[in-house]
């Protein structure tokens, strides 16, 4: 997860050139950094690359690391005045399907929305590899681990509506079928006792009628409504 978080925040961070390390407090200051960040914040694609731009700390960075980063920046600027840029509109957040997964089991549809995020994501290394304008980026993002394997096991037990497949467990086509059965054997039996109660007068509607959860039959009981 956290190669993903770095591919698709890092593609924001890749605009921004960073100041010399040895830049003081009062210097970041006296330039705008924080403001600056901000708004290169807003142009970022997703929550991720948001969080990674708002907390960059030029301090931290060494000559080698700055002129790849200015090197990335000038190549991702060029692909926006292009019209080139690849679009990543709509990626989920991994970093917070991350943090959840920690405390809960994801439900099919993010884990679905978490696979079809690593997709665009694979885009990015399609869209760099072979273009000698984007050689910087390339060799960024090809250097992230690749989570290939992850993505084809997601999309391979989830289908595109979030619905997990019958495949994705051995044993869960024969509890959907078992579901199923019971599901029917209580409509039958619930629609035996509406007909008898109907023809006793004591149904307010002869369909039963759904609360929540529960399908009930609507009854009166000393004139007063009540479900059952």
């Amino acid at each position: 997860w956290s190669s993903c978080v770095r591919i698709l925040g890092g593609w924001a961070s890749s605009f921004m050139s960073a100041p010399p390390p040895d830049f003081s407090d009062e210097s970041l200051a006296a330039l705008g950094w924080s403001a600056a960040l901000a708004q290169i914040a807003e142009l970022a694609a997703t929550p991720s690359g948001r969080r990674l731009v708002s907390v960059q700390k030029p301090d931290a960075l060494d000559g080698v690391e700055t002129r790849a980063r200015s090197g990335r920046g000038r190549e991702a600027q060029l692909a926006v005045q292009q019209n080139a840029a690849p679009g990543l509109a709509g990626c989920a957040d991994l970093e917070a399907l991350r943090n959840a997964a920690r405390g809960r089991t994801l439900d099919a549809l993010e884990l679905h929305a978490a696979a079809e995020t690593i997709a665009r994501a694979g885009g990015l290394r399609a869209w760099s590899t072979g273009r000698t304008d984007r050689a910087a980026l390339h060799t960024w993002i090809q250097a992230a681990p690749w989570p290939q394997d992850l993505m084809d096991s997601i999309k391979g037990a989830i289908e595109t509506r979030g619905r997990v497949r019958d495949e994705a467990h051995p044993g869960l086509a024969r509890v959907r079928a078992e579901l199923s059965d019971l599901v029917e054997k209580h409509r039958r039996r619930l629609d035996q006792v509406a007909d008898d109660w109907h023809l006793r007068g004591v149904l307010r509607q002869r369909a039963p009628v759904r609360r929540g959860e529960r399908m009930v039959l609507a009854c009166r009981s000393n004139g007063l409504p009540r479900d059952y």
